[in-house]
């Protein structure tokens, strides 16, 4: 999803909003984070990720967990992590030691019709990044070239 950075000189803010877009059709989902990366300065701060479901067909979506970075056997950098209900968002907590750089993603479950749940994990530095790895719907591929 996006990396955190720590810099003594900034003022946390009172809460960090990232948005997490998803949209597509069964099978051919993409995402993309409104922002690749958030400095934050020394303070433990608040981070939210809100889910906007653009699929269209039909689909439902919610933020399900999430994986990071930059733990350590002393340090780990996500002091509390919660779900809203309704699963269009994610909230936690971030506290980096100086110097520590980490990235963070989060897992999206998707309901479509009869179809199993789909379980996603939206990091582009876990090489899904859909900007880097587009998927097409096979029958679209003739009209994207």
């Amino acid at each position: 999803m996006t990396r955190f950075i720590r810099n003594d000189d900034l003022t946390a803010p009172e809460t960090a909003h990232i948005q997490l877009t998803l949209w597509g059709i069964h099978g051919y989902y993409s995402w993309s984070y409104s922002n690749a990366f958030l400095i934050l300065g020394g303070d433990t701060t608040p981070v939210e990720i809100e889910l906007e479901n653009a699929t269209s067909d039909g689909s439902s979506a919610a933020i399900s967990n999430y994986a990071s970075t930059g733990v350590t056997e002393k340090h780990s950098p996500i002091s509390a992590f919660g779900l809203p209900p309704g699963g269009n968002s994610a909230v936690f907590k971030i506290s980096l030691i100086p110097g520590q750089l980490i990235d963070f993603g989060v897992f999206v479950t998707i309901a479509q019709g009869d179809h199993p749940p789909t379980t996603i994990f939206c990091d582009p530095q876990a090489s899904n990044d859909p900007i880097k790895t587009p998927r097409v719907p096979p029958d679209r591929e003739q009209s994207n070239r």
